[in-house]
């Protein structure tokens, strides 16, 4: 698996578009983050953004696996697989090591945690969200605050994929 384009080099992140389920799925590193463009009309006109999903890769026994909150609930797959069933245009957000350090143990330790717990949008915007359920963007902001991050400043629930992805941009 080959890494196809190199869209941009930011201060704190790298975008890369993937492209074919070439990448080279075992040189990402732990905490990097997948964004689907256009993956869901609900969630496109509700938070008016493109960005419809986001996910976070974890690395174990030396193989990357996605973490998502999707329906019915948190799941992890293998991230060749994922690429292979994923039918939208999907960019990889890999964080520059050198200004976010992410400890891959507290990463896949929170991550793993979360596996089975039931997905749901009722904590977005929520003031006071349950811990029963939880949606994208709530699981990844919440896995880099885990990993003492200091990339997201408001509480989880307040995101949404576009806006993670607005966030990412501007580090």
């Amino acid at each position: 698996m080959t890494i196809s384009n190199v869209y941009c080099v930011l201060k704190h992140i790298i975008i890369i578009i993937c492209l074919s389920t070439t990448c080279v799925a075992n040189d990402i590193p732990s905490g990097s983050m997948l964004f689907v463009d256009d993956g869901n009309a609900i969630v496109k006109q509700f938070t008016q953004s493109n960005i419809t999903h986001v996910a976070i890769i974890a690395k174990e026994n030396g193989n990357n696996y996605v973490f998502e909150a999707i329906k019915p609930k948190v799941k992890k797959t293998l991230l060749e697989d994922y690429l292979k069933e994923t039918k939208e245009k999907v960019y990889l957000v890999v964080p520059n090591e050198k200004y976010i350090k992410i400890d891959n143990n507290k990463l896949l330790g929170y991550l793993n945690k979360q596996l089975d717990k039931k997905y749901s949008i009722e904590n977005y915007n929520n003031p006071k969200p349950n811990n029963k359920t939880i949606f994208c963007s709530q699981l990844v902001v919440d896995c880099y605050n885990h990993c003492d991050t200091n990339v997201f400043i408001y509480y989880s629930q307040y995101y949404y994929p576009g806006k993670v992805w607005e966030t990412m941009m501007n580090k």
